[in-house]
Order: C-alpha cells, then structure tokens, then sequence
C-alpha cells in the first residue's frame, strides 16, 4: 500500500539532505515523490539501464557499484533513509552505476 504525505514526510525528515525543513515543506517535497516495490535481486540500474529518478530506500537494502571501464568499482550497501541517484536532480547524465535490490524493497 502506498504511504500515506505523512509517512512520506517522516522519512524525508530523516534523511540528512531534509534535515532541518519544517514538516510543511517535508509534506510539499514529499508531493514530489513516487514510491515503488522492488523483490530482492531486481536489477534498478546497470551497464545497459543508467539511473533516471532520485531514490530515498524507505525499507530494505540495496548493493550500488560503481562502474568503470570492465572492471567494477567498489561496492556499497545503502538502507533505511539513505539515498541513491542525486546526479540525475543536477544533470541528464547519471553517475554509471550498478544497483540491486539486497532485500524486498521500497523506495
């Protein structure tokens, strides 16, 4: 079930970009934004698929690997209120990435 402005709003609030904003402008970015389910092992983005939305992981984890050239770069895992994909809010061009879903998501 989609959350509810509210629920939105409290998981803007702690993410460290967001911290700070009066809860009405944490419910006005909070318009914003989609929310999405993704099943563990689903490939968001990759070598043919480059990132095109800013994600805030409301549940679950993910692994985002850096790609360069053929050889992967170092991998990371992100969770609860981190994010992923804020080249895309200040370029058309995203940083080449790699990211899967570690676990049941929700962003």
């Amino acid at each position: 079930m989609d959350p509810t402005r509210e629920e939105i709003a409290s998981t803007l609030a702690r993410v460290y970009i967001f911290q700070g904003k009066k809860p009405e402008e944490l419910l006005e970015a909070g318009d914003l934004f989609s929310y999405e389910e993704n099943p563990k092992g689903k490939l968001i983005a990759g070598r043919d698929q480059p990132l095109k939305n800013f994600y805030i992981i409301q549940k679950g984890k993910i692994r985002i690997t850096p790609i360069s050239g053929r050889k992967p770069g170092i991998p990371r895992q992100l969770g609860y209120a981190e994010f992923f994909g804020e080249d895309v809010l200040f370029s058309r061009h995203s940083a080449r990435v790699d990211v899967r879903c570690e676990e049941d998501c929700e962003f």
